[in-house]
């Protein structure tokens, strides 16, 4: 699978092209040069896992809106040094492919990038399959993706834990938070670091006031995460610290 993944992103490659970006925000104008910087100064190897970054980008650039394009950038230039650092042994091929998945089904994809940000710089997460999972969260399940689309470019260990930590869509939004709240303690290590970021995410998106709603939500979010407290230190401080 990991070969398959290889062969699409490889076959996007377009050798020393730079990225456009239709984005004219200042802050995507700069990483867009810090990006580009250096590259001839690279070795062969930096230089491909480079050309790969830049061809992801400009896929992801011609639907992209700014928010996620600049989480995009961000997270792959640290994919990058990982890899580089660990002599391949991380799959960031699997992370541009996620990505580019990602975005041409959902061009908002801020959200799940967000995710897959606190589970890489704050949950120290470098799982390839839990990071793709998170970038893959909030476009499947949906009408036009499937899970034979999924497991075909992924594997199925990103599909499981897709179906682990997403919605039935038979369910109404109330069964589905009750099913959520039930499996929790059964979740596997992979979907619970999922579901970690997700409501580290959540209680740092609700609004800084003091309503009965607020609490009931935050309180909910407690509930969620306490049998998961133990799997990643690091994410259980985070969430403390986001509900005290």
């Amino acid at each position: 699978m990991k070969a398959l993944i290889l062969k699409a992103v490889a076959s996007l490659a377009v050798a020393g092209t730079m990225v456009g970006s239709s984005i004219e925000t200042e802050p995507l104008k700069q990483v867009e040069r810090a990006i580009a910087l250096t590259v001839s100064d690279m070795g062969p190897s930096e230089r491909i896992i480079q050309e790969r970054i830049l061809t992801a980008r400009e896929r992801i650039a011609h639907t992209a809106d700014a928010k996620t394009l600049q989480l995009f950038d961000q997270l792959s230039l640290s994919w990058k040094k990982n890899f580089i650092e660990n002599n391949a042994q991380f799959d960031f091929e699997a992370l541009l492919q996620a990505s580019i998945f990602a975005v041409e089904k959902n061009p908002s994809s801020s959200r799940s990038f967000e995710i897959a940000s606190i589970l890489w710089n704050e949950g120290n997460v470098r799982n390839a399959n839990v990071l793709t999972a998170a970038i893959l969260h909030d476009v499947f399940p949906s009408a036009n993706v499937t899970r034979e689309e999924i497991e075909a470019y992924f594997g199925d260990r990103v599909l499981y834990i897709l179906l682990e930590v997403s919605d039935d869509p038979t369910l109404t939004s109330t069964e589905n938070k009750q099913r959520h709240l039930e499996k929790t303690a059964t979740l596997s290590t992979d979907a619970a670091l999922i579901t970690l970021g997700e409501a580290l995410y959540e209680l740092r998106s609700l609004p800084n006031v003091k309503t009965d709603k607020m609490s009931e939500i935050r309180n909910a979010l407690k509930v969620k995460t306490q049998p998961l407290m133990g799997i990643n230190p690091d994410l259980d401080r985070a969430i403390q610290q986001a509900l005290s």
